[in-house]
This record gives structure tokens, sequence and C-alpha cells, in this order.
């Protein structure tokens, strides 16, 4: 297995490896999205327009700004491996 640094992923792998990264089907997130956004290196409209594709595609549900649901793990961990 190769260790790539988050840095080095593109945007959409980088918010699909943060939401895995949770293990968890509904996410509660400890901060806001622009917080979030930042430790993840990217602005927070990156953030909200990578969040609303993943959305559109019915991977993920939003509820309110800080709860995330996860509906397809199968399709973020494609995304993360291609």
């Amino acid at each position: 297995m190769i260790f790539v640094g988050v840095d080095l992923l593109t945007v959409e792998k980088r918010v699909a490896k943060a939401i895995l990264d949770f293990k968890l089907k509904q996410i509660v997130l400890p901060i806001s999205k622009r917080e979030w956004a930042n430790e993840l290196g990217m602005s927070s409209e990156a953030l909200s327009r990578t969040l609303k594709i993943f959305k559109d595609q019915g991977d993920i549900e939003l509820k309110g700004q800080r709860i995330i649901i996860l509906l397809d793990r199968e399709n973020l961990e494609e995304i993360l491996i291609n």
C-alpha cells in the first residue's frame, strides 16, 4: 500500500477521504465547514461545491450545516482510488 499525502489529492478525493475517515454513516462535524475546509487545505467554496456534487450524485445527504449522512460508501471509495 502506498501512502499519499492529503495535499497531493484532488479536492474531490480529499473530501471523500475525510468523509470515509470518520467511519460513521452519520457524521456530525465538530467544527464549522470553514474550519474543516481549512484543515483539508481548500477554500470553503471548494468544499461546499464538492459536498453538493456528492449530494447530487446520491453519495451523501446534508442536514443543516454540520451533519453529513453517508449514503454510498462504495462510490466515495471509488472516487478515492481512481
